[in-house]
């Protein structure tokens, strides 16, 4: 299923997802290691990373220290 985003929100969409994958990286999390820390599944970690997914707000509240 295609996302429909207006492409202002894909832009910010894909700049938050470049953040996370940066951050990620540099705390040495694998993308399946961050997803499980924080209870989501993989799959949607990539769609977030890649900028096709929202985050949900109310994880960032389950974030681990960076």
């Amino acid at each position: 299923m295609k996302n429909s985003y207006p492409l202002q929100d894909k832009k910010y969409l894909k700049a938050f997802g470049a953040r996370v994958r940066a951050l990620c990286k540099a705390a040495r999390y694998s993308q399946e290691d961050f997803a499980l820390e924080i209870g989501l599944d993989r799959t949607y970690m990539d769609s977030v990373e890649r900028g096709s997914a929202i985050w949900p707000c109310l994880m960032c509240a389950q974030l681990p220290p960076v």
